[in-house]
């Protein structure tokens, strides 16, 4: 008993403070200590997985550079296909890469575990309309940006970027993001290079990095990968460990087809609109004792709900208000399909300006099976903006 009272004693030195006044015992800082014990009762840790929004407008180079992310020699083939331009597109993919800065075909949970391998959920935005309205749903917190733009534009496509940089900083102030210029090939020479990495270091206060790549010959590609690496490990590092629960529940929504998930028969029941309800989440949630134990209380439920959207295998809102926080919509892609499809096709469901009665069936079509999940849906939009009532 003593020797656990001295370990005890250890654990609680980092924690007192200076004392009062002479001959007064120095006081505990409580809140400190009590984080830190439940951060290690919990086996909370650092969560190597994040979301990886390339940005920038259609054309730009985007879709090419991300495939060549994927690619182990980092040489993306270029489309042949004529691509119609859109005013707005949102497309997601998965991206790991190893702490060498390769492509890793499947994660291993160990190795993101211990960081030596990073999770990116791959987001493709073009329409800054998009990413504003999004921004709530996907691109709060655990995000880093690519600000992309087609160097061959010049000035006006260095402008492009700063106006998509300006706005992924007002999103949040703690935002990571690096400018990446594409399509570089043997005709910029080094004086057009310092040109422009001194623009993007003026416009930044020289913290956003600037890479030239060339997507199609593979040019730029292993350097970018790491720098992604590097910036993606530094944004988990700096925000609060997880606890060994919360990345527990992760798994099974990541995951919901895999042989060994216990919750995957519950997570069928979400049908094609992907809407759960919160007591649909908690028989997710306790499905095993390890996370039934740990998830006790309506504000620990709460919190695991917000880890899930921030790192993006759901969306949910914690809004009493508008009657949203018994909603969970785990059907990210689709959602994501949907709200772009109202963006640029929205005469389809508006006239002069307001939803037609048969809109919001029309936009979610047969994946909404009743009156109630659609005004489940419809709360949502309004939520994120795209619609006011």
């Amino acid at each position: 008993h003593l020797e656990n009272c001295d370990k005890l004693r250890r654990q609680i030195e980092p924690f007192m403070g200076p004392s009062a006044s002479p001959g007064k015992p120095p006081y505990l800082k409580v809140r400190e200590l009590l984080s830190s014990l439940l951060t290690e009762l919990r086996q909370a840790r650092p969560f190597y997985s994040l979301k990886l929004a390339v940005v920038g407008e259609e054309l730009a180079g985007k879709t090419q550079l991300i495939a060549a992310l994927q690619l182990m020699n980092g040489r993306a083939p270029s489309s042949k296909q004529a691509r119609r331009k859109r005013l707005h597109e949102c497309s997601r993919s998965d991206l790991v890469l190893s702490s060498e800065g390769q492509p890793v075909t499947k994660s291993d949970e160990q190795a993101v575990d211990s960081g030596r391998q990073l999770v990116f959920n791959t987001y493709e935005i073009s329409g800054l309309d998009v990413l504003l309205v999004l921004r709530s749903a996907l691109f709060m917190q655990r995000t880093l940006f690519l600000v992309v733009w087609d160097v061959k534009a010049g000035s006006d496509g260095l402008a492009s970027a700063r106006e998509w940089l300006r706005n992924v900083q007002l999103l949040s102030n703690r935002a990571h993001a690096i400018v990446v210029a594409t399509h570089t090939d043997s005709s910029i020479n080094a004086d057009t290079k310092s040109m422009y990495k001194a623009h993007v270091s003026q416009m930044t206060g020289g913290t956003v990095a600037l890479f030239f790549v060339d997507s199609a010959k593979g040019t730029g590609i292993g350097e970018l990968r790491r720098s992604i690496f590097t910036e993606g490990k530094l944004s988990c590092d700096q925000l609060p460990p997880v606890p060994r629960s919360y990345v527990t529940v992760y798994r099974r929504f990541a995951n919901p087809t895999r042989k060994d998930n216990p919750a995957a028969h519950l997570l069928c029941q979400a049908g094609l609109s992907g809407i759960l309800t919160h007591r649909q989440i908690l028989d997710i949630y306790n499905v095993t004792d390890d996370v039934r134990h740990d998830l006790l209380d309506e504000e620990e439920v709460v919190n695991a709900g917000n880890f899930l959207h921030d790192v993006g295998v759901l969306v949910h809102f914690h809004d009493l208000s508008k009657n949203l926080s018994n909603y969970y919509f785990i059907n990210v892609d689709w959602l994501i399909k949907t709200i772009v499809n109202f963006m640029n096709h929205n005469h389809l469901y508006v006239d002069a300006g307001i939803l037609i009665p048969s809109g919001g069936e029309a936009l979610f079509g047969q994946e909404i099976g009743n009156a109630e999940l659609l005004k489940a849906f419809m709360a949502l939009l309004e939520k994120m903006r795209v619609i006011f009532s």
